[in-house]
């Protein structure tokens, strides 16, 4: 394997076991949500908005990254 394929394996690696960890919090706080009593509706309802607002905001500044890494590989 070349330094630069260990590399890459490396760091799927590390964003696969950061997507994991992500995704245990988010469900131990969508848990707590949904049986607290403490917390009224109108906030069970704004985090989880505000959640999948941040997510389409890095999923589209990713998408936009990729697209100009893209363009500049084919103006070289």
């Amino acid at each position: 394997m070349e330094g630069a394929s260990v590399l890459r394996l490396g760091y799927w690696l590390m964003m696969l076991a950061g997507a994991a960890l992500i995704g245990f919090a988010a469900y131990h706080v969508i848990r707590l949500l949904i049986v607290s009593t403490a917390i009224g509706l109108f906030f069970k309802v704004l985090i989880p908005v505000g959640g999948v607002g941040i997510l389409l905001t890095l999923a589209g500044l990713i998408r936009e990254k990729m697209k100009e890494d893209r363009d500049a590989d084919r103006d070289e």
